[in-house]
């Protein structure tokens, strides 16, 4: 339970004592429970196994650039609406797709570092906002909240388009490629989501369709599972952060998907960055094999066919346990070096309080494989790229016929605006981001004007 003051009747909050702190640092319990703790990053690393280790300056020199840049990035906030009730909440989310030209990076990279506000005038953005109830908050036409999560979910899929196509075509073109989801045109739900205890295996249509046991509706993006996680009596920023990571993945598909059907030339001179790791966590999680497989069977494949090379797909990490490690141990690594991650080494020096996954790391979550790539610039940063099959923990993965590629455009495009980063991502960051003060502000604005709360 969190621990909130009392609000006195001048409207004041209640003040913590000064030493309401004493009583837990000069407990005995305490200190002796901080001593048996262990924590992940004081496995010191005094060198990096030279196995691990791959010089490939020779080689990404003698690549060439592709003409277009995608990126793809999320933001959500969850805002009070409603200052006499504050518990109930709205959730917004944006997704931005950035086009970006290669040339004009080129152009501007006559400087050391990009400054990515140089480019603004020169790209093309396509950013779609969205909004999803919270706690004491249903749709009209719904009778719960979680109720209205699903219909919300479903309109959003059959309303919002990249360029031409419907997220729900998408997102049925994409689960085609995930077999056990998918029966004839039908999605497989695992169970009933109006009730969750009635029918089970439960073919559902693109229209949608009545449970068979319960009557009640369904939606094909039930098999998405972010309605799961939502929740009327806390806040549902978790849900709201699971349905943006899933966004941006169905973006990068719908565009891969949209220059597939028109232009191989192009999609093949276009590289797709997206800001995080290439995975699925979560319920959702399930969707990387159909992804994995889209990539290899569908993109990768009709590109083979006609002769035309592989785009660049990757996916970059700003933050976490692989960024901060790929940070400590960057002195160990010359420019344009690539590190392998192992099993053995992720478990060891990164994840070492994580127990060993049954299966290869990632093998449930990843459609990529995760590498340590330090740029000509001296900028260390944290990739992955898509993977055929499953992930790879050897130097097979040196064959790729994108990596090369890959590290050359990473070796071009970082700016020194912010650390470790890469101009395409900080543009669709900056077109997707909702500011910290201001925009709760003004969404909590907006959203009081449209529910009429005085």
């Amino acid at each position: 339970m969190n621990n909130i003051p009392y609000q006195r009747k001048s409207g004041q909050f209640e003040r913590a004592r000064g030493i309401g702190h004493v009583p837990i640092i000069e407990n005995k319990f305490v200190k002796n429970e901080l001593k048996s703790y262990h924590i992940s990053h004081q496995e010191k690393v005094d060198e990096i196994p030279q196995e691990l280790i791959f010089d490939l300056s020779q080689e990404i020199n003698k690549e060439t650039l592709p003409k277009y840049i995608f990126s793809f990035d999320g933001s959500s906030k969850e805002v009070e609406v409603d200052e006499r009730f504050p518990s109930t909440r709205l959730g917004y989310l944006q997704i931005a797709a950035v086009l970006v030209l290669m040339e004009e990076i080129i152009e501007q990279e006559k400087h050391t570092f990009i400054n990515p506000s140089k480019l603004k005038d020169t790209i093309y953005e396509s950013i779609q906002p969205m909004v999803f109830p919270g706690s004491n908050i249903r749709k009209k036409n719904c009778t719960n909240l979680v109720e209205s999560w699903r219909y919300g979910i479903y309109e959003i899929f059959t309303k919002y388009v990249i360029e031409d196509t419907a997220l729900l075509d998408i997102y049925f073109t994409l689960l085609k490629y995930g077999k056990e989801r998918f029966s004839g045109n039908n999605i497989i739900l695992k169970k009933c989501a109006a009730t969750e205890r009635c029918a089970k295996n439960i073919p559902v249509p693109k229209e949608g369709c009545k449970c068979p046991s319960c009557g009640l509706e369904l939606f094909p993006t039930d098999a998405l599972r972010v309605y799961e996680e939502v929740y009327d009596l806390q806040s549902n920023s978790g849900p709201l952060n699971r349905m943006m990571s899933c966004l941006e993945h169905l973006y990068m598909i719908g565009y891969l998907e949209y220059l597939r059907k028109r232009r191989l030339d192009l999609l093949s001179n276009t590289a797709f960055i997206i800001d995080g790791p290439l995975a699925i966590f979560g319920p959702q999680a399930w969707i990387h094999r159909s992804i994995l497989n889209f990539i290899n069977t569908h993109i990768y494949q009709n590109l083979e066919d006609q002769s035309f090379k592989y785009p660049i797909i990757v996916g970059i990490e700003k933050t976490g346990n692989f960024a901060e490690h790929a940070d400590i141990i960057s002195k160990f690594l010359k420019p344009q070096t690539l590190m392998l991650l192992t099993e053995n080494y992720i478990y060891k020096y990164i994840l070492s309080c994580q127990k060993p996954q049954s299966g290869e790391y990632g093998s449930e979550t990843y459609y990529g494989q995760k590498l340590f790539y330090k740029t000509k610039k001296q900028q260390i940063l944290t990739i992955t790229i898509p993977t055929k099959k499953k992930p790879l923990f050897t130097k097979e993965i040196l064959k790729h016929p994108a990596l090369l590629g890959t590290l050359n455009l990473l070796d071009h495009i970082g700016t020194i605006i912010y650390k470790d980063a890469l101009i395409p991502i900080a543009l669709a960051h900056s077109y997707a981001s909702i500011p910290l003060k201001t925009g709760s502000k003004i969404l909590k604005i907006l959203s009081q004007k449209e529910l009429n709360i005085t």
